[in-house]
């Protein structure tokens, strides 16, 4: 009795197809939900006019609002003077060419109330938590000491090193966030520089997604259509008559 090719490979198969579904899954995830959030959101900043501290006085609680100005009077905190950071670790595995690769994971993030500098007048800032830094923020390394080694900016960075990025005072920002019942702004965004800016970073980000998401799909999708093809025939085979 023949035992049919399906059912030899069988576990690969069903694998092969789990590992296709999951990428696939993903791929659907960033077109469909990741893509068009991001382009909401840098569409509704680029949208929203550039408020001064009049305009944003006038702006009711929970409002979305954009503001561009300089971060002043802040007290520093860390020896970089930086008013307000992120620290990331460099974690470095091997890939199958035995190569380093390595990752960035936050460790610490602080983002106290802040003073901006805005045409008529200041407006603070609330303190988070967790916000998304971008645009050209002060950035700092701390090599650290291992063995095991992937490249980082041009340069070899050895795990476990430390990356400090922030701002300091008198840095040109763009804060994106939702006026809160004391006045404060709530932040979602900080970005280094003018609105233009952030609005071109949102869409580049955007379009990289995009493209990758696309290509998740596709990756994914022929894998499934071979296992498809496969099994049909295998059935076809299986049901014609021997001769």
């Amino acid at each position: 009795m023949l035992v049919s090719r399906l059912g030899e490979h069988r576990y690969a198969l069903l694998f092969a197809g789990f590992l296709s579904l999951l990428v696939l899954a993903l791929g659907a995830f960033l077109t469909l939900s990741v893509v068009p959030r991001q382009e909401r959101e840098w569409r509704r900043i680029e949208r929203y006019p550039e408020l001064d501290r009049n305009g944003y006085v006038a702006a009711r609680d929970g409002d979305y609002v954009v503001i561009t100005g300089y971060l002043q009077d802040n007290p520093t905190r860390t020896r970089y003077e930086l008013v307000a950071y992120r620290v990331d670790e460099w974690t470095v595995s091997r890939n199958e060419d035995g190569d380093g690769e390595g990752r960035w994971h936050a460790v610490e993030v602080n983002v106290p109330p802040l003073a901006i500098s805005l045409p008529g007048g200041v407006v603070k800032t609330a303190a988070v938590n967790s916000l998304a830094l971008s645009g050209q923020v002060h950035e700092f390394i701390e090599r650290g000491y291992s063995r095991r080694q992937a490249p980082y900016a041009g340069r070899s960075l050895p795990d476990g090193s430390l990356r400090t990025r922030g701002f300091r005072n008198r840095d040109l920002v763009t804060a994106a966030g939702r006026k809160t019942a004391t006045g404060d702004l709530q932040p979602e965004r900080l970005h280094a520089g003018d609105r233009s800016g952030l609005v071109a970073h949102l869409r580049s980000n955007v379009g990289a997604l995009r493209i990758f998401g696309i290509v998740m799909l596709v990756i994914a999708s022929l894998p499934l259509l071979a296992i498809i093809v496969w099994i049909a025939r295998d059935r076809y085979v299986a049901r014609k008559p021997a001769r």
